[in-house]
């Protein structure tokens, strides 16, 4: 398996092209030989990279779809989901206690990708205008981040009550970029627009805010500060952390060390008569079956996490316009939370 096509191409079991980098004028030319995979994978969203999407012509030349759709969405193709997150960093997110004195801010937002198909830094820039938002990013910066490291997000984030999790995309589901995972590891209160069954990948049931539940940003903003106001009610956001995720995302983890590599070995693997040894069929039997463990809890959360947006307005996507509402005030905090 290889995504060199110059050095390893015409010999390899498997061909691995990545959707942000595909090359067009190599992938159309190219031979495909009748032993060989082809595979495309990628991390972001189909919405940023039509190429991925099913009514894009490149899936007539290949086999395999490995992105991070934990289900399958074209009818034909060997689907591969790819984890963002190994079990091991999943563990890592009971280990932080979040404590209420080291919150010296309310709101956060880091970005660097100011040009987003989804116009999140204008709805970011009109929260702005209703409640303090500190931004350390190229986008809408308004904090000193000279001092900030690799390592400077995570416990930046830690510092502050919430974290605005935009993503580049709404509306593409099981789109929930690295930042949410972050954000959760941080002990911050993720707000998130993004994907709709977010709440699939929620560590709790009162983990994250959506911010879809809101009829407008005012509504969003009220709440935001109602939370500044109210440690009791804040902390339940937060009470995961020291109770422990839920069972199922526990399960989740337990299903992250599935390799998507190994899935599409194994893709390979079924099309040749291979003999395998028994220390082999041992581990092919064990990813075969965290392999169904996987496509049964996905099922499960799908269902679990079908709740729909209590928002009665999806205000999120239409471009908004420049300017915004008053400027905001600790003394409004007046909101009460929905139900």
């Amino acid at each position: 398996m290889t995504s060199d096509v110059a050095k390893h191409g015409p010999r390899a079991d498997v061909l691995v092209y990545h959707a942000p980098e595909l090359d067009w004028d190599r992938f159309w030319a190219a031979p495909k030989p009748q032993h060989q995979l082809w595979a495309l994978h990628s991390m972001e969203s189909e919405e940023a990279y039509t190429v991925q999407q099913a009514a894009a012509p490149t899936w007539q030349r290949l086999d395999i779809q490995a992105n991070y759709k934990l289900s399958a969405v074209l009818p034909g193709l060997i689907h591969v989901p790819v984890p963002y997150l190994n079990s091991g960093q999943y563990r890592g997110f009971t280990k932080r206690r979040p404590v209420m004195y080291t919150k010296t801010g309310l709101v956060l937002w880091m970005h660097n990708n100011c040009d987003a198909v989804s116009y999140r830094q204008q709805l970011v820039q009109q929260l702005m205008q209703l409640l303090p938002v500190d931004s350390p990013g190229a986008c809408l910066r308004n904090m000193d981040a000279s001092g900030l490291n690799s390592a400077a997000p995570t416990e930046l984030m830690a510092r502050y009550k919430f974290y605005l999790v935009f993503e580049n995309v709404f509306g593409d589901p099981d789109w929930v970029s690295s930042t949410f995972f972050r954000a959760l590891d941080a002990g911050t209160v993720p707000v998130v627009l993004g994907a709709p069954n977010v709440l699939k990948f929620a560590p709790g049931p009162r983990s994250i805010i959506r911010a879809c539940d809101f009829n407008s940003q005012q509504d969003l903003a009220g709440y935001l500060l109602y939370l500044d106001s109210n440690d009791t009610a804040y902390r339940e956001y937060l009470s995961w952390k020291e109770a422990g995720p839920s069972a199922d995302f526990r399960s989740l983890m337990r299903t992250a060390d599935l390799s998507p590599w190994c899935e599409m070995c194994i893709a390979a693997a079924q099309r040749t008569p291979w003999a395998f040894d028994g220390t082999t069929q041992q581990a092919l039997a064990a990813h075969q079956h965290t392999k169904q463990e996987f496509d049964r809890l996905n099922a499960q959360l799908d269902r679990d996490a079908s709740m729909p947006c209590r928002g009665k307005t999806a205000w999120w996507q239409v471009q908004p316009a420049e300017g915004g509402a008053a400027l905001w005030t600790r003394d409004d905090a007046v909101h009460v939370p929905p139900g």
